[in-house]
């Protein structure tokens, strides 16, 4: 992950690493009922990540499969990514905050250089950016988001995907016809 993960606006002044931040009314720890149902416990270790004990989901994005770690608690937020020092071509993580608020990333403790995306709740891309390793300024959503993918860096340029496109997955609402 970047790092850590802030809602803007909390005003809980600096943050330290591995500590996740939120607006106080929005810190519910509550998923969507159908949320649990669609999640799946991992079933192959990577040697490259170590054991995270976090469900995985398969995502299609502009026709291009790929399988994410689901961050669902404060605690999954804020290790995310971190010590990584390389990712599966084709995983990611998905950050599932619990409530739609402006999200910032950075990436203290990430030598892993990172693509980031920001979505909306049915999964379409608001912003795409490339994160630096050990970057400690953060890259902003600028929307109030609730979803946030993290990829291998260019992972997106590759693929042709930018904002506006939409991620399919169990996780995202159906756009209204």
């Amino acid at each position: 992950m970047a790092a850590r993960v802030a809602a803007s606006g909390s005003g809980a002044g600096e943050v330290t690493a591995g500590e996740v931040t939120e607006h106080p009314t929005t810190a519910t720890g509550r998923h969507s009922a159908g949320v649990g149902a669609v999640l799946r416990p991992r079933r192959r270790r990577s040697a490259t990540i170590p054991a995270m004990n976090l469900p995985r989901v398969q995502l299609t994005i502009g026709g291009h499969p790929i399988e994410v770690y689901v961050a669902r608690s404060d605690e999954e937020r804020a290790l995310g990514l971190m010590h990584r020092r390389d990712l599966p071509q084709d995983e990611g993580m998905l950050f599932m905050c619990d409530e739609c608020a402006v999200q910032s990333f950075w990436m203290k403790n990430t030598p892993l250089p990172l693509s980031i995306a920001f979505l909306e709740e049915d999964g379409t891309i608001l912003k795409i950016a490339d994160l630096e390793p050990h970057d400690l300024e953060g890259e902003s959503s600028g929307h109030p988001v609730r979803f946030v993918l993290e990829v291998n860096q260019g992972w997106f340029d590759e693929r042709g995907i930018a904002p506006g496109t939409r991620i399919e997955g169990p996780l995202f609402l159906a756009s209204a016809p």
